[in-house]
């Protein structure tokens, strides 16, 4: 009984932090719940959503015949998860450290150089909105996600507008080596 009077004795002091902890935890977890239902990826219907919409998505794009060209020997399900990944930030939490457009402009380099611009990105936008409407997302939802996917379209402008100059020069080059007798690699 001693031994139970002295933890009482050592304890009985801290209930009221324990309790303040307690209560702070717990408001803590209701505010990151709410947060959490603000979140258009949340709104949408949360990863299993998102996993669907990114299956069908690449099934449309793959099938385009202005964009197939892009996707040869590509990993599909690598890109798919890649995707994915952007797709979970771009609709909950933009890490501020994160420059969305510089990313971008370094994941599509070598497409851009390969004449990707933004007439695909038109065209990659509108399958993305057809998805989105086949898996009867609202359209408010649509539209909010159009409202962060569509300022990336300026990547695509100056992408392809600096792809279009390399190629150009590539072909000229091209000319220059082939009339010596050696080839462009």
């Amino acid at each position: 009984q001693e031994l139970i009077d002295e933890a009482v004795g050592i304890v009985g002091p801290l209930r009221g932090v324990f309790e303040q902890g307690a209560a702070e935890a717990e408001k803590s977890r209701e505010e990151e719940k709410a947060k959490n239902e603000e979140y258009l990826l949340t709104r949408i219907g949360g990863d299993a959503a998102l996993t669907a919409a990114v299956d069908e998505f690449y099934a449309r794009l793959i099938k385009d015949e202005t964009l197939a060209p892009f996707f040869e020997g590509v990993d599909m399900e690598v890109l798919k998860v890649h995707q994915k990944k952007f797709m979970q930030m771009a609709f909950t939490s933009i890490p501020s450290d994160v420059d969305v457009e510089k990313e971008m402009f370094k994941k599509h380099f070598r497409l851009f150089e390969k004449g990707l611009n933004e007439t695909h990105f038109d065209s990659v936008a509108k399958h993305f909105v057809e998805t989105l409407q086949h898996l009867g997302v609202a359209q408010e939802l649509i539209d909010e996600a159009v409202g962060i996917i569509a300022p990336l379209r300026d990547v695509f402008v100056k992408g392809g507008k600096s792809g279009t100059r390399r190629l150009s020069l590539r072909q000229k080059l091209s000319k220059v080596f082939s009339r010596s007798g050696h080839e462009l690699r």
